[in-house]
């Protein structure tokens, strides 16, 4: 096995990570769900926005706490098939540098738009929530609407096709983190990084088709180029030129 056959495996097991993440957030948003529920129920809405500050607000630092250990892991990853591999001594690196790398390093989240940190994006992302949350809130009493039509309309804005949002956050924190700490790895050793698209994905985009094997000689943080983007880094052997 080569060391990108190892990376590309390896991409596997970051991807179910996404789940994981997912998974993490859906907790807090359905103690938001809950809490709204709550209100709808009893009538009142006094103080639903500071509950749901509180608890959306714990979003962030939970979401950069599993990401920082997921960078720390693609470095010890990316250290030892380096040295396996390439036989190189490696130039290590701390575990607090590169998960303060990871967060605070602006990714994409939609092509040539304008970058942002994994921590940012997931506060950008609760404070959304909490607005379409109140905006539901004021709107049932406005349009009087039955409280079961509400009922809908918040479960729809903390579960079904929002599901696929929260996913997409998760895709972009994961990868986005791993990518981090893996060029910053590479390059630390003085290696190079190729774009790979074509791991296990029938459906590129035509950006990303287009970047495949492309050989990057400094340090990056173009992957992802997007939410859901399934590309990873793969690392060229030997010493830069």
């Amino acid at each position: 096995m080569s060391l990108r056959d190892e990376i590309l495996r390896h991409q596997l097991m970051l991807m179910r990570l996404i789940n994981t993440q997912a998974r993490a957030t859906q907790k807090h948003l359905k103690q938001a769900r809950d809490a709204v529920l709550k209100a709808i129920e009893s009538g009142k809405i006094a103080g639903l926005k500071t509950e749901l500050d509180s608890i959306l607000g714990k979003l962030p630092n939970d979401a950069v706490k599993l990401i920082k250990e997921i960078a720390a892991y693609e470095k010890d990853f990316t250290q030892r098939k380096i040295k396996k591999y390439a036989k190189k001594e490696i130039k290590e690196t701390s575990d607090r540098f590169i998960k303060e790398k990871a967060v605070k390093t602006k990714i994409a989240v939609t092509i040539k738009k304008p970058k942002q940190s994994i921590e940012d994006i997931y506060s950008a992302f609760a404070g959304t929530k909490v607005k379409q949350l109140m905006q539901t809130m004021s709107d049932a009493r406005v349009l009087k609407e039955e409280p079961e039509v509400t009922t809908q309309k918040v479960n729809n804005l903390t579960n079904g096709l929002f599901s696929h949002q929260n996913k997409s956050l998760a895709a972009l924190a994961v990868i986005g983190g791993a990518s981090i700490a893996r060029t910053y790895v590479a390059f630390k050793n003085r290696m190079r990084v190729q774009w790979t698209a074509d791991f296990e994905s029938s459906n590129v985009c035509p950006y990303c088709e287009e970047m495949d094997g492309t050989i990057y000689h400094e340090e990056t943080d173009d992957i992802p180029a997007h939410a859901n983007c399934a590309c990873t880094w793969t690392i060229i052997d030997g010493d830069e030129a």
